[in-house]
């Protein structure tokens, strides 16, 4: 079971804020597991989208088909 907490105890505190900061932490580590999957060429990629919750054409825009991370822009 996965547990994730925003604290908000302080007034400058942006929830929002910390919120999209625990997507974005998640992203990464999903994009992590579907690099490392994608390395291992014995893994279909269909397997590899299922396994992190995206679609093909989601993954190919982040990663390349070898596993590497693509360039923003």
């Amino acid at each position: 079971m996965r547990v994730d907490y925003i604290r908000t105890s302080k007034k400058d505190q942006n929830p929002d804020l910390q919120r999209r900061e625990l997507e974005a932490f998640d992203c990464e580590k999903k994009l992590a597991l579907a690099s490392k999957m994608l390395k291992n060429h014995e893994i279909p990629v269909g397997k590899v989208c299922e396994a992190v919750g995206v679609l093909r054409s989601t993954l190919y825009r982040r990663l390349k088909p070898d596993g590497s991370v693509r360039q923003a822009g």
